[in-house]
């Protein structure tokens, strides 16, 4: 199922996660989704690799920009993209 489609849909749950990843729930073998949001804390000026690996659709979003589009019907892929500080203003 790609990213629009998933938001058409209503969470069957809700919570915090203090981890990222389908290993949160082991007993749906597939039709599963996440929506994470939250903030990270980098106090190191340098390049970051960011990615996403999914099934069937993934967007990342940094400061509202879309900067991992790995979305779409397909098999198990994996999108990445680096950080450019110089690029990036606080």
């Amino acid at each position: 199922m790609n990213v629009a489609k998933m938001q058409e849909l209503q969470p069957v749950k809700t919570g915090i996660a203090n981890e990222l990843g389908n290993r949160l729930i082991r007993t749906v073998n597939q039709n599963i989704g996440f929506v994470y949001n939250g903030y990270i804390n980098i106090n190191k000026t340098g390049i970051y690799e960011f990615y996403t690996t999914s099934d069937d659709g993934s967007l990342l979003y940094i400061d509202e920009e879309l900067v991992v589009d790995n979305n779409g019907d397909h098999g198990m892929d994996r999108r990445e993209w680096q950080s450019d500080p110089r690029k990036r203003t606080a």
